[in-house]
């Protein structure tokens, strides 16, 4: 999000990669395992307007530092040395704009597979890059990115091409947008002085908690004990902690008080984002006595409002 937010990036909805794309390039994700259906709906063997004949319409090219289950699905393995996406980024940047690098290789991938990589973006009907977390777990983290977004943005000098991220859990992308249309900004968001502040690094989840500031935590449909830093998740086992999820997780069994609540999308109708931002309908399939997310929350709301307003009176 920080790189999109410094760069900017050409993009569009997975129809268009269905209907268009006939090159695919995955980097740094693994979408046989992450994304099962990626493939058959999208950007693999899914029929569209340009390309009727599904998988043979389109050129695949897979990029990682190790081979994975995905590589079977590809035309092209490109392996990289690890923390080297940055270099190999910047190179095919260098190549894109008619700059050849004075040396044989770059994160031991060779010069000449470059600009065979290049020159078939160039001459793609739609190009398009999925990039993964991959990208994100070396020193470069959210640099990145942006040479993603970067090379996306000098490769649309020459054809149409897209970048897009493989966005990794279910309706990520929905809370980033309810953010940014309810305050402006996508994440790290303090309202600590009664209206937003955006500041990645100070209000972020693993630096508040790294630090040691926070002396409560509410956790609504999040799995942090599993996803976070060592340091910034042993903070939630020293603080009182509140967690809202339909399921039993690591949080759970740490927290001190677990409010269940249905399943979105399972158990209580409402609207998720597609990792292309799209809204999507989501129906009641099954039936919960669980009450939704929101009904907890309000009553603790009034609750502190109630308390703030005897506490005023006295």
């Amino acid at each position: 999000m920080v790189a999109l937010q410094l760069g900017g990036a050409p993009a569009a909805t997975l129809g268009e990669v269905k209907n268009r794309a006939d090159l695919v390039i995955f980097w740094g994700s693994n979408p046989a395992e992450s994304h099962p259906r990626h493939f058959t709906r999208y950007s693999g063997s899914a029929k569209g307007r340009m390309n009727p004949r599904g998988r043979k319409d389109r050129y695949i090219v897979l990029v990682d530092i190790r081979p994975t289950p995905s590589v079977k699905y590809a035309d092209e393995f490109i392996q990289i040395k690890p923390g080297h996406d940055y270099e190999v980024l910047t190179a095919m940047r260098m190549l894109t704009n008619g700059n050849r690098p004075d040396m044989d290789s770059v994160g031991d991938v060779a010069i000449q597979t470059l600009e065979r990589l290049v020159q078939r973006c160039k001459d793609a009907r739609l190009g398009v890059l999925f990039f993964g977390q991959g990208i994100t777990e070396t020193r470069g983290k959210h640099q990145n990115s942006m040479a993603i977004y970067q090379f996306g943005k000098d490769m649309s000098r020459h054809s149409k091409f897209l970048t897009l991220p493989m966005r990794g859990h279910y309706n990520v992308v929905g809370s980033g947008n309810t953010m940014c249309w309810q305050t402006g900004y996508p994440f790290a968001v303090n309202f600590g002085r009664g209206y937003p502040q955006f500041n990645p690094g100070e209000f972020s989840v693993v630096d508040l908690l790294k630090r040691k500031e926070p002396d409560a935590a509410l956790i609504v449909a999040a799995e942090p004990m599993d996803h976070l830093p060592y340091e910034a998740a042993r903070h939630l086992e020293n603080i009182p902690t509140i967690v809202l999820d339909p399921r039993e997780t690591l949080t759970t069994k740490m927290a001190d008080v677990v409010i269940p609540v249905k399943h979105a999308g399972v158990s209580v109708e409402g609207t998720a984002y597609r990792m292309d931002h799209i809204p999507i309908k989501m129906r009641s399939v099954l039936n919960s006595p669980w009450p939704k997310d929101d009904e907890p929350l309000s009553t603790i709301i009034a609750r502190i409002k109630a308390i703030r307003k005897e506490e005023a009176e006295t």
